[in-house]
């Protein structure tokens, strides 16, 4: 993040780790990123990017995720800029939808808010019949009351 709050993207070898990091089977591959890690991993378009989805095989562990990360992961939730997603490879539908910072930094927040640790989630979006600031009005009151 910038001086203006502002994510930034990674370098291409930076991408590049982390690319392999979210291909091996094994979760606790992923204590090796932290939820920033993997936000400026899905804002960072390469020629090396399959598409704008990444699936990954895995249940993130219940540490992965702290309340430290989902401060830093807050003033993200209202970002509009389109970002890749992340979907399990379970998931019989990928959502059509682009994805934003927004809501892949809700996606994230939902695992500690929720206390669910199946990340990602089998169709995040897929469900939500509530526009993106619904959803991030919904995560900052509720953060509010933590």
């Amino acid at each position: 993040m910038d001086s203006k709050g502002v994510l930034k993207g990674l370098e291409k070898e930076e991408w590049i780790m982390i690319d392999r990091i979210l291909s091996y089977s094994n979760a606790d591959s992923i204590s090796k990123i932290t939820p920033i890690d993997l936000l400026r991993y899905l804002i960072t378009g390469t020629a090396d990017s399959e598409s704008d989805i990444k699936l990954i095989k895995y249940t993130i562990p219940k540490s992965w995720i702290t309340k430290e990360n989902v401060t830093q992961l807050m003033p993200f939730v209202y970002a509009k800029k389109k970002s890749r997603q992340i979907q399990s490879i379970m998931s019989s539908f990928a959502s059509p939808k682009n994805s934003t910072i927004g809501l892949e930094a809700m996606h994230l927040i939902n695992l500690y808010r929720n206390q669910n640790y199946n990340y990602p989630e089998l169709c995040f979006l897929c469900h939500s019949k509530k526009t993106q600031n619904e959803m991030a009005d919904d995560y900052s009151s509720w953060w509010k009351a933590q």
